[in-house]
């Protein structure tokens, strides 16, 4: 069954869960994300957002299609000053051209451009 994602009713639905702490070493030691400008495109509720703040990186640009999912991450993500939020799509991020180093598209099944 498909999800609404700009249903108001589903904005919470990506925000309850935690990054698995396995992946969360996997990115440490093969990503080297501290430190780092990163982009979680499709973030949903901000789930993989919050982990990269929690592994060190300087800034997180949160990107997602859906403002209800956004509202959600708000939230979600109130307590990581290095996250920022923004509405758009894998291939619309709004960002400029190498403006990060570090780039998640856990949810998202769009191609990606070069950023």
């Amino acid at each position: 069954m498909a999800i609404s994602f700009h249903d108001e009713y589903n904005k919470y639905t990506y925000t309850g869960r935690h990054a698995d702490s396995g992946w969360m070493e996997l990115i440490r030691k093969k990503a080297h994300p501290q430190g780092k400008t990163a982009a979680d495109i499709g973030s949903g509720g901000g789930i993989y957002s919050v982990a990269l703040a929690e592994l060190g990186v300087l800034s997180v640009v949160d990107i997602d299609f859906s403002e209800a999912m956004l509202q959600g991450a708000a939230e979600h993500c109130a307590a990581y000053g290095q996250i920022r939020l923004a509405q758009g799509t894998a291939d619309r991020t709004g960002l400029p051209d190498d403006s990060v180093e570090l780039v998640l598209a856990m949810g998202s099944a769009q191609k990606l451009r070069k950023l």
